[in-house]
């Protein structure tokens, strides 16, 4: 059974008994107000605990949409865990490029106050950026990725050979457990999981970076050798 369940683009969730599951508690979610699609969830399985970290689940319809808790388990591990979308669609007041410039100013915002609580920390993203097309966004992306410290961890493609969504940490680890699960009947794009040795990891966080001038030509050729990764519903195992 999975530990966590992490998903993107939830819609509205009028009535979360609706959509319970055994063995875990209740949904937790943010969904949009008054406008239609977005919305993030997270699944917990029942033998861990978990606090909803409100400060730091930045939600802003259509920009950064994201909901962060963190985890304790039954031998007193700890680690934070985020789900959170970036919408691809227009924005009603916005033009494309304030709609970006918005979402990395809250993403970065976001990254700064995670890295303060000195926990490893796991954010399972649609980030909606491919990162095997390597344009000047994605560029952008991937440097704030870097100097927080933070780094994707998938290796396999979900849905027509884009890299659209990432499972990204802090933690230097370098063993972990990740893949894609071969369904599309639970969602549109093919789930992926990350299985972590919380003994293992716990004790391992990457430093962000001090310098912030970075040059940008490394980033290119990293990109192609990133992950192909596309998902909706992404899936945490934790052991």
């Amino acid at each position: 059974m999975f530990d966590l369940i992490c998903l993107q683009e939830v819609w509205k969730v009028n009535d979360p008994k609706l959509f319970s599951i055994e063995g875990y508690h209740p949904l937790i979610f943010k969904c949009r107000e008054g406008a239609r699609g977005g919305g993030v969830g997270i699944y917990v399985r029942s033998n861990l605990t978990f606090k909803i970290l409100d400060n730091l689940s930045f939600f802003k319809d259509r920009i950064l949409e994201s909901l962060v808790i963190k985890i304790t388990d039954i031998n007193l591990n700890t680690f934070i865990t985020a789900a959170l979308y970036r919408s691809c669609g227009p924005h009603p007041l916005l033009t494309r490029s304030k709609q970006i410039k918005q979402f990395f100013k809250l993403f970065d915002n976001m990254l700064t106050h995670i890295n303060q609580l000195d926990q490893i920390s796991y954010i399972i993203t649609d980030s909606n950026f491919d990162l095997l097309k390597p344009d000047k966004n994605v560029c952008k992306y991937s440097e704030m990725l870097s100097f927080h410290g933070f780094r994707n961890t998938i290796s396999h493609p979900t849905s027509y050979g884009s890299l659209l969504d990432h499972i990204l940490t802090n933690s230097s680890y370098s063993e972990f457990k990740t893949g894609v699960l071969s369904t599309s009947q639970i969602s549109d794009h093919l789930p992926t999981f990350i299985m972590l040795d919380l003994q293992r990891t716990k004790a391992n966080k990457l430093s962000p970076k001090t310098d912030q001038k970075v040059n940008t030509k490394p980033y290119k050729k990293m990109i192609v050798r990133l992950s192909k990764l596309c998902v909706q519903i992404i899936i945490l195992d934790c052991f």
